[in-house]
């Protein structure tokens, strides 16, 4: 599959965006393999700088909140969806320093097209700019765009709406946490068969400037990869309970989603969507 890769980044990123392009092609066709998903276009892959990235993101983040507010305007001036309004404000103004904790993301540009933004910063002196976490970086965020394109775009807009849908009041589903899983997954079987390994999280290290601004989110940081490492198990204890194919009908409908309690049960899980998904088996 072609590969629509843009450098935007500086020369001095060249060489870094020639061996992401091989690398993205060599991973697309396995990704597809792997989740039994389609690449429906060829993946747009932009280099680019870290005031670029938060520009970008900002940009969608008005978007999202534009489609959060069509959808819900009976309810958008009630006080919570004010304080859910300055919370969102909060984030953005405050993104600009969590640049080391971002190596790539999977956003909407302007048109409503799937991308993958590489931080070409955060590579670089993250000391992370070298084949092995090259390769695990491109087979997850290859992976979520498969997601993308299997779900209609929902995935990428429940991960960031201030409203996502609820199995019920109590208990709201866990797109993050979910489609995280999925792409950890995914990626340790494309490295698997492409290096022989599965590749860890890069490690600790950097330059100075690097582990300066990563220290004061360490904890959090810390506490989102404990999340993906326990949502991938999850998820490959639903790859052995199911097909592919009855896997990937869970992209179809927000509501098969887990919940967050249920990443921790997946046999309650599985009973929900049973008969959802015809599988009276498992109920």
């Amino acid at each position: 599959m072609n590969i629509d890769l843009r450098q935007e980044a500086g020369t001095q990123y060249d060489r870094l965006g020639e061996r992401l392009h091989d690398i993205a092609a060599e991973t697309t066709p396995l990704v597809e393999k792997v989740t039994g998903l389609d690449i429906t276009s060829p993946p747009r892959i932009r280099l680019i700088t870290t005031p670029a990235w938060t520009a970008a993101c900002e940009e969608y983040a008005i978007a999202v909140w534009n489609r959060d507010r069509g959808f819900f305007s009976h309810i958008y001036e009630l006080p919570f969806f004010k304080e859910l309004r300055e919370e969102y404000a909060e984030y953005y103004v405050t993104q600009p320093s969590r640049w080391a904790l971002q190596y790539a993301q999977c956003i909407e540009d302007s048109t409503g097209e799937p991308e993958i933004l590489i931080l070409t910063e955060t590579l670089r002196e993250g000391q992370a700019e070298y084949d092995d976490q090259l390769y695990r970086l491109m087979a997850h965020e290859i992976t979520h765009l498969a997601q993308y394109w299997a779900s209609d775009g929902k995935t990428l807009y429940y991960v960031r709406s201030s409203l996502p849908p609820q199995l019920n009041n109590e208990s709201p589903l866990a797109f993050s946490s979910f489609v995280e899983g999925h792409a950890m997954w995914a990626q340790n079987r494309v490295t698997q068969t492409l290096l022989g390994r599965t590749i860890g999280w890069p490690a600790p290290g950097g330059t100075d400037r690097f582990r300066e601004a990563v220290a004061p989110f360490q904890d959090d940081r810390q506490a989102q990869r404990d999340v993906c490492d326990y949502t991938q198990d999850f998820v490959e204890y639903l790859m052995q309970k199911l097909t592919l194919d009855q896997f990937n009908s869970l992209w179809r409908d927000a509501i098969l989603f887990p919940t967050e309690e249920e990443l921790q049960a997946p046999d309650q899980y599985l009973r929900r969507i049973a008969y959802t998904l015809d599988l009276p088996s498992l109920a």
